[in-house]
């Protein structure tokens, strides 16, 4: 009953905070979708959103510290609503609720469903979580300046390389920061585009992105995206849903047997090295745009 409680104030604020925006940035057409991580409301939302849109590329609020989020699903998970309205507990902590990310899950998998011309691409555009500064910590007070520019950052540049419509996936408190931020490049893009033409005037803007200091991102390509659905269905495989539900029943043994196989298999630096050379952690535009254009 807590649960469901929980769920229904959730879905409520979701409702009354507006959680769609559809901006153009660069010539390209951006929804942002902001909601509760913890509600399954907004997670079966997300995923209409991106049925009914049919993006050419998902950005997602997660880095590559935390490709676990995509893979682990919530049968995998388990903990309580009354975990998250502890006020003690910080989000790392919360994690473990068996509705965490699952906004993310939904989104991924929405975007797996249908053909993408020329080709789909993935972007976790979130700051990593080791570099990020103590008061911009997911545990601790939220700065607009850097994480939500970041992820701007991310979904102009992927508006450059070519993606046509894109869905960016966020939490609600990022929503307003994200949108300030590409308005505010969009204006600059408008008035350079006058003078430079559109397709020159995003690549530049790209390359002055990417240079002082350059924003920190995950992009996948669809084959990469295909190794992650593999990786989803390996890990139901081995470890069973009702095998996981039943795990403090069983012996010790088994036990850790099974952590340590989630452990292998959702690990996200684990995850991240399958990936490449379908998924790539960039350092310069250059290096994004020349992987970007293998895959054609």
């Amino acid at each position: 009953m807590e649960d469901l409680l929980y769920q229904v104030q959730v879905a409520q604020d979701l409702a009354s905070n507006e959680p769609l925006r559809q901006i153009n940035v660069a010539d390209r057409m951006v929804t942002l979708v902001g909601g509760h991580h913890i509600s399954k409301f907004f997670a079966r939302y997300v995923e209409h959103i991106v049925s009914q849109v049919q993006p050419t590329a998902l950005v997602l609020e997660l880095c590559s510290e935390r490709l676990e989020a995509i893979v682990r699903g919530n049968q995998h998970r388990g903990s309580k609503a009354k975990d998250w309205m502890n006020p003690d507990r910080c989000e790392v902590e919360c994690r473990q609720h068996d509705g965490y990310g699952d906004e993310f899950r939904c989104a991924f998998r929405a975007f797996m469903e249908y053909p993408k011309l020329p080709h789909g691409l993935l972007v976790l555009a979130d700051r990593k979580e080791s570099e990020t500064k103590l008061s911009d910590d997911i545990c601790g007070p939220k700065s607009r300046s850097t994480r939500d520019m970041n992820m701007a950052l991310q979904i102009f540049s992927t508006a450059a390389l070519g993606a046509t419509k894109i869905v960016a996936v966020m939490g609600a408190a990022h929503l307003d920061g994200v949108e300030h931020e590409l308005k505010d490049m969009n204006m600059v893009y408008g008035r350079r585009k006058g003078l430079e033409g559109a397709e020159k005037a995003r690549r530049a803007m790209a390359q002055e992105i990417w240079s002082k200091p350059p924003p920190t991102g995950f992009y996948v390509s669809e084959q990469g995206c295909k190794k992650i659905q593999e990786r989803q269905q390996k890990l139901i495989q081995k470890v069973p849903p009702k095998k996981w539900k039943a795990r403090e029943k069983l012996k010790e043994g088994r036990r850790d047997r099974m952590f340590g196989l989630i452990e292998k298999l959702c690990n996200s630096a684990r995850i991240m090295n399958s990936l490449r050379p379908d998924g790539i952690e960039p350092s310069s535009w250059k290096e994004l745009w020349t992987w970007h254009r293998s895959l054609v």
